[in-house]
This record gives C-alpha cells, sequence and structure tokens, in this order.
C-alpha cells in the first residue's frame, strides 16, 4: 500500500485494522524525512516551524521502520524544517509549518528569525532569509510504501 504524507499537519493513516494482526514494514523514498508516533501533538510544528521533538523519524531515501501490530493509529507528518542560521545550498529545499515547499535559488547563510509569512503568498514568490533567497513551489505530497512486515 502507499500513503501521502501530509506536510502541514500529522496524519492518522494506520489504523489498528491496516495491520490484521501483525507489523507493518514502513518505507520511505522521497526526498523529505517522514515521522510517525502514536500521538499527533509530537508532530505538529511548532509557530517557528520547527517541529516539536518526538517521533520516530524515518529517513529520506529509503530509510525503513517496523511498526509493531497495536491498538493505537500510527500518525505521521513529512518534514525538512526551516533552521535559524544555517548555510542554505541552492537546490535545499525545506517545507515551511503550513506544508509548502520552498527551494534555494540563492546561496547563503540564513538568518536567525523565521522568514516565512503567512498567509501563504502565490506560487514562484520569492522569500529572503538572511544572505539565501528562497522561492516558493507550492505544496509537496510525500508518499511512504506500507508492507506487511
Amino acid at each position: 500500500m502507499q500513503f501521502y504524507v501530509p506536510t502541514d499537519k500529522a496524519a492518522p493513516l494506520l489504523r489498528p485494522s491496516t495491520f490484521a494482526g501483525g507489523s507493518v514494514a514502513v518505507v520511505n523514498q522521497s526526498d523529505e524525512d517522514v515521522y510517525m508516533s502514536d500521538t499527533p501533538a509530537e508532530l505538529d510544528a511548532s509557530g517557528t516551524g520547527l517541529p516539536v521533538m518526538g517521533g520516530i523519524r524515518i529517513a529520506n531515501g529509503g530509510g525503513q521502520v517496523l511498526w509493531p501490530s497495536t491498538a493505537k493509529v500510527a500518525w505521521f507528518r513529512a518534514m525538512m524544517p526551516w533552521a535559524p542560521l544555517t548555510t542554505w545550498v541552492v537546490g535545499n529545499n525545506i517545507i515551511d509549518k503550513f506544508g509548502q515547499e520552498w527551494e534555494v535559488t540563492t546561496a547563503g547563510l540564513g538568518g536567525a528569525a523565521y522568514p516565512f509569512p503567512s498567509p501563504e503568498p502565490a506560487i514562484g514568490t520569492t522569500q529572503v532569509d538572511g544572505a539565501a533567497t528562497f522561492t516558493l513551489r507550492g505544496p509537496e505530497p510525500v508518499a511512504v510504501n506500507v508492507q506487511p512486515g
């Protein structure tokens, strides 16, 4: 099975009926890290766009986790959060706290304050962050594969 993981908030993707009595393997083949937890509050972004600490990280590019059969719902969220004072390289991408993908189009050292506006501007809008510039690309769907464990 393939599930699309939202980037703007945690979503309940694996329910107890999904397990059919056994564990499942979750494989992340996307470019973004995916986090999972049985507590959605662990996965929500703070007002600065940084994730709240918690959950299990499933690394991008083939990371896997074996999730045991449980009576709890497994919640997922994809994130590549912005971080303060980061040296950004052209082509880097982040997902802001609204689930929108921003691509670095001018390299440089980012600032200390969260730079992305609310509400979201039009796709193609640029946003300066210190010496770096980001361009809004739009919402970013992220898929994970789930197989019997």
